[in-house]
This record gives C-alpha cells, structure tokens and sequence, in this order.
C-alpha cells in the first residue's frame, strides 16, 4: 500500500471517530509526531490521565499482568505451526 493510500485510510477511520477526549489524544500524538517528541502527559484529558493513574495503583497492587507472561501467551498464541 502506497502512503498516500494508507494516509486516506487511517482518516477515514478517524473521520467516524465522535469521541472528543479520543479525537484529543490522536491530536496530541499526531502533533508530538509532526512537532518532535515532547513530553505529552500535562496535555491529555483528565479521563485519560486518571486512567493512568488508576492502572499505575493497580500494578503497584500486585494486579496486573507481567510483560514477560502476556508476551509468552501472545507467542504461544500465533506461533507458526
């Protein structure tokens, strides 16, 4: 696929997008990625950023899944046969 073609289809997608906080956060990502990496977090919406932070408390309860445990199920999963 050609970049203009993939260009055309990733904002199909984000043309049906209606939530504003989702349309906020692609914003931000799209101008760290134009503009050069900043740090980003103090930009997010508040949804997002207490979403954050909720899943940060629950790994440091012990919830949570390792990285190394959901990579291993993942490679598990779509191994070649």
């Amino acid at each position: 696929m050609d970049t203009a073609n993939l260009k055309k289809m990733i904002a199909d997608k984000i043309d049906k997008i209606e939530d504003e906080e989702v349309l906020m956060s692609l914003d931000i990502i799209v101008n760290e990625l134009v503009n050069g990496r900043q740090d980003f977090y103090d930009e997010l919406p508040d949804k997002v950023k207490n979403d954050i932070e909720e899943a940060q408390q629950e790994l440091d309860k012990g919830k949570g899944i390792p990285h190394e445990q959901v990579m291993n199920e993942i490679k598990a999963r779509y191994k070649k046969s």
